[in-house]
Formats: structure tokens, sequence, C-alpha cells
């Protein structure tokens, strides 16, 4: 898959995609990140978003669940 190149961001998203094999899943980890972070993960075509806590998850997936 090709990703926009948004800066470091976009260029390790990228490289990451690029190097797993098509049977594994890319599971971007968003422990004390903030909201606007995880966005542009989303905008860069991460699909699967894992965060440690339910409560920052609840919080969280209110905010940026349009953009899913």
């Amino acid at each position: 898959m090709k990703l926009p190149n948004t800066g470091l961001l976009g260029l390790n998203t990228q490289l990451i995609s690029d190097i797993l094999a098509r049977d594994l899943t890319f599971v971007a980890v968003t422990k004390n990140q903030p909201v606007q972070t995880i966005k542009e993960l989303i905008n860069l075509g991460v699909k699967h978003i894992g965060e440690n806590k339910v409560q920052e998850f609840e919080e969280k997936y209110e905010k940026v669940k349009e953009f899913l």
C-alpha cells in the first residue's frame, strides 16, 4: 500500500507498511498520544489502533470516530 508522505510520521508508517507481510496486521499503539496524532495515523491509512486504558480509549474514540 502506498501511503502519503507527511513528514517523519508518514515516512515511518510507510516503511513499516512496506516491511510487513500481507498476512500481518500493523497495530499503532497510541498510549499517551494526543488525538491529533491519532487523526494523522488514520489519514495515513492506519486501520488498527490500540489504546492502553479503556478510559483513554473512550475519550479519544469520541474525538476520532468520524475519521474512521
